[in-house]
């Protein structure tokens, strides 16, 4: 009971956990429980690409760890109710996990640092098609997401709902951003201190397709998809309530890379640096190749060759309406009924569905002076 009631995970009981790190023997201290005999169960399939390892339940969850380089399928929703984890459920991953479009629910983790279902994904990892539902995630520490903690991975149609909270770098589905994100969401509560986002905490590599409506509380950086983009963001949206100290803004709270084809919806409040899309824009836009041989002659913002050098953000939008506020340190504002009226995206070359002028991937939908653009994956199937 004295490690049980700290979280340690031992062998023959689940309350703290599924991976079975540690076995009490009859005289003496508790033992690393596969130095005395333990062999976890392997689930069906034999791990590898073609024939992965077929998950059913939370004991299944649990062999991950011992196999973290392998193929896993997950063939049915896991309900993780009465389990509270000390950590992430998987450590470090470097094999590739197909959600199978089921879900996990009620993951609870009440630990540190690198928290998640997974605390830590490799560059060869790739997770897909996975829902996690009702997520309760406590951390004291840094890097803590409802899916993944810090990220390397490509992740593709993922979404997280529930609460995660930390210290620095925190989001709804990931705490560190460092590979491409596609078509994923999140909502719920997202907490901390530096670096928090409905989606991400900081992304510095891709995140495209995708959108939080969480609700963000934090004190710097702290944005409703991103806390800090150093990346780039391209064809998002957030819709929820943004609030902190420093940096705040309705899609990220602090930008130095590119926002393309982006808008925010989200209530935003804040005491410095505060904007409806974006609340500080450090990027410069690269110049390649060019000279310039003119006499220059001027008082303020004066160069031999640029004055200033404007940010990487494009055809981005926010709702001056429902987030409180008239200014953004890039992007446009609009009028909601602006922001609900596809003429205004399809100016700005945004593709949409039932036009080609703007291309034929059929990026975004509308129902005209009703609701704000929407993603194609959203789309509401007919009967």
């Amino acid at each position: 009971n004295t490690y049980l009631d700290a979280g340690w995970d031992f062998v023959d009981e689940t309350s703290n956990g599924t991976c079975n790190f540690w076995t009490m023997q009859e005289v003496g201290y508790p033992g690393l429980a596969v130095f005395f005999g333990y062999h976890p169960t392997e689930p069906n399939g034999s791990g590898t690409f073609n024939d992965p390892y077929v998950l059913m339940d939370a004991n299944d969850l649990g062999f991950i760890f011992y196999s973290p380089g392998a193929h896993y399928r997950l063939e049915a929703d896991i309900d993780l109710s009465g389990i509270t984890w000390s950590m992430a459920v998987v450590s470090w991953f470097e094999g590739t996990f197909e959600g199978n479009d089921h879900v996990i629910s009620n993951l609870h983790i009440k630990g540190g640092d690198y928290l998640g279902l997974f605390g830590q994904l490799d560059s060869g990892a790739s997770i897909s098609n996975l829902s996690l539902e009702a997520v309760d995630i406590d951390g004291t520490g840094d890097y803590v997401g409802g899916l993944v903690g810090f990220n390397r991975s490509t992740l593709t149609s993922c979404y997280s709902t529930g609460t995660v909270s930390g210290n620095d770098y925190v989001g709804g589905l990931v705490g560190y951003n460092g590979n491409t994100l596609t078509s994923c969401d999140s909502s719920g509560i997202v907490n901390g201190n530096d670096y928090v986002g409905g989606l991400v905490g900081r992304n510095s590599s891709d995140i495209t397709i995708s959108y939080s409506s969480a609700n963000v509380t934090g004190s710097g950086k702290v944005g409703g998809l991103a806390g800090e983009n150093s990346g780039r963001i391209t064809t998002c949206c957030s819709d929820g309530i943004v609030s902190g100290d420093w940096y705040i803004g309705g899609l990220a709270g602090k930008n130095v890379a590119t926002i393309k084809t982006s808008y925010s919806t989200s209530t935003v409040t804040g005491n410095r640096t505060v904007g409806g899309f974006v609340g500080r824009n450090d990027y410069r836009s690269r110049i390649f190749n060019s000279y310039s041989t003119g006499l220059v002659i001027g008082n303020m913002t004066v160069g031999g060759f640029v004055g200033r050098n404007f940010r990487d953000i494009y055809s981005c939008y926010w709702d001056m309406e429902t987030s409180g506020q008239t200014i953004s340190d890039g992007g446009e504002g609009k009028t909601t009924a602006e922001m609900q009226t596809a003429g205004t995206f399809l100016e700005a070359g945004w593709d949409f569905m039932f036009e080609n002028a703007n291309g034929t991937e059929d990026i975004w939908w509308i129902f005209e002076d009703m609701s704000y653009p929407r993603l194609w994956w959203e789309l509401i199937p007919i009967e």
